[in-house]
């Protein structure tokens, strides 16, 4: 799982793993399980209304993930080919959800965090037509997204789970150098 913000190099990683190690990629819209894109969309909007957000403090604090999105979850996680590349900035938010699914399935999962400054990031929010927007104007949202992305990297290490942390650069001169086209 490629967990990290909006233009951190989520794209990039995942499309790593998809062309170099042949992972296949369930967030595209174009293959028959791209809906798992859109359900981590309606894990996330859930948040509005503090469902995630009192899910996912459950999570956090050692309690399970209630049986009606572990089950649909773990269905999505069933039906893809392996081995596959989750990736999603909402991921920030909901990757506790996907990692008990996946467990409640027997499933090993590596997460992969990626790293970009603020100020970069800042400046390609600024760029991006999806992010230019409110993402943009609002450090604040950038700050939680950040702390959220901090509480999630020590929380896999709670869980013993293997989890990397990949530089923006690092992951764009790879990219560059394997000759790689990836949103980033």
């Amino acid at each position: 799982m490629v967990c990290g913000l909006y233009k951190s190099g989520t794209s990039m990683t995942a499309k790593l793993l998809e062309d170099i190690f042949g992972f296949y990629n369930p967030a595209h819209y174009t293959n028959p399980h791209g809906k798992a894109i859109g359900r981590n969309g309606d894990l996330y909007s859930t948040r509005e209304c503090n469902i995630l957000f009192k899910i996912n403090e459950a999570l956090m604090n050692g309690n399970s993930l209630d049986s009606q999105n572990n089950s649909l979850l773990s269905a999505y996680l069933l039906n893809w080919p392996r081995p596959f590349v989750l990736k999603d900035p909402k991921l920030v938010y909901t990757l506790p959800l996907w990692l008990d699914a996946a467990h409640s399935q027997g499933l090993k999962c590596l997460v992969t965090f990626t790293n970009r400054s603020a100020d970069e990031l800042m400046t390609s929010w600024q760029k991006a037509q999806y992010t230019g927007g409110l993402l943009a104007r609002n450090s604040e949202a950038m700050d939680t997204m950040l702390a959220e992305q901090a509480r999630l990297i020590e929380h896999c290490k709670a869980l013993g789970l293997e989890n990397i942390l990949i530089d923006f650069e690092e992951v764009k001169d790879l990219c560059k150098t394997l000759n790689i086209q990836a949103n980033g």
